[in-house]
């Protein structure tokens, strides 16, 4: 799969059409090594479509996981071959928000299982939203909007009587300007929380995203404070997950590029697939992005979202992918 996909971006992408080269420094690289077998590993087809595009390409994405494990196509595991089954079909697209209901429906209609990883939305879960806007007010103070969601957390317990009071207190500047007047003024709570920030801080200075991230989730003890949620596990799970992500990215440096990397999937729609916890029958799963791990053989729909996610997640095993957009 990587192969067909360097191979493909090396022919369309270059610094004349587009202002990037992608030559060997860029290409992707698998994880895993395959035996040798004949045939092809990879398939691109393209699909013509007068009426509706959309639903012209699930019908095929259906049609092909459904022909593939109905015939026994063999797929690779552990380096050795076996029977395809419905769980080593991924389906992966720029964003789910606007196509992954129509292919859903089409494999439920055909009594295929499947389930949309990021179809709850793991940016904008609570616990996510949360690391997220930390992670903005350390980096930025005085953004009122963060501030205030870190603020009214249950980490921090804050109620939106003690903000309104501290905003009559001072009127000019932003909520972290109240937060420093109340301070001075012989508030303790916002005194701590200050202290506690001005901490924060100082230790982003000193570590990477991925560490930071795992520091304040231990130091603010919000990995307890989920346990008492709806569905503490995946919410734990999320957790470790976005400090996935953070390590991953590690190679940005300071807390400001990993949050540039995670507005740009938010103002593009998009998401990042988060943990699940309901089985591995489903046929694969329907992604934005994010780490793959199932085994097949690929059928590529025209669009353009496997980039992103070959890209963003580790590549182990013979991908399964239908990629669609």
């Amino acid at each position: 799969m990587t192969d067909i996909v360097n191979y493909i971006f090396s022919a369309v992408m270059s610094r004349e059409a587009g202002g990037l080269e992608y030559d060997k420094g860029e290409h992707l690289e698998a994880a895993a090594s395959y035996p040798e077998r004949e045939g092809a590993d990879a398939e691109l087809c393209l699909i013509e479509s007068e009426d509706n595009a959309l639903h012209d390409q699930a019908v095929f994405a259906a049609n092909y996981i459904e022909h593939a494990v109905a015939g026994g196509l063999q797929v690779t595991e552990g380096g050795a071959l076996r029977t395809a089954r419905y769980k080593d079909f991924c389906l992966l697209f720029a964003s789910t928000k606007n196509s992954a209901g129509e292919f859903i429906a089409e494999l439920n209609r055909r009594g295929i299982p499947v389930n949309c990883e990021s179809g709850g939305g793991f940016l904008t879960s609570p616990e996510i939203s949360f690391m997220i806007s930390l992670l903005k007010v350390i980096d930025n103070p005085v953004d009122d909007i963060p501030l205030t969601a870190v603020l009214l957390s249950p980490v921090f317990g804050f109620l939106p009587d003690d903000l309104a009071l501290m905003r009559a207190a001072h009127r000019d500047g932003s909520i972290y300007h109240c937060l420093v007047n109340a301070a001075e003024s012989g508030d303790a709570r916002a005194a701590a929380f200050l202290e506690r920030l001005g901490g924060f801080r100082r230790i982003a200075c000193t570590v990477k995203a991925g560490e930071l991230v795992r520091r304040l989730v231990e130091e603010t003890g919000y990995a307890a404070i989920v346990c008492a949620m709806k569905e503490p596990d995946t919410r734990r799970a999320n957790l470790n997950r976005f400090i996935d992500l953070a390590n991953r990215f590690e190679s940005m440096g300071s807390v400001a590029g990993l949050i540039r990397y995670i507005d740009k999937i938010i103002k593009s729609g998009g998401d990042i697939a988060g943990s699940d916890s309901s089985g591995e029958s489903c046929a694969g799963s329907v992604s934005d992005s994010g780490s793959v791990s199932a085994s097949g053989s690929a059928a590529g729909v025209s669009g353009s979202g496997c980039s992103d996610a070959c890209e963003s997640g580790s590549i182990e095993g013979s991908c399964g992918w239908v990629c669609a957009v």
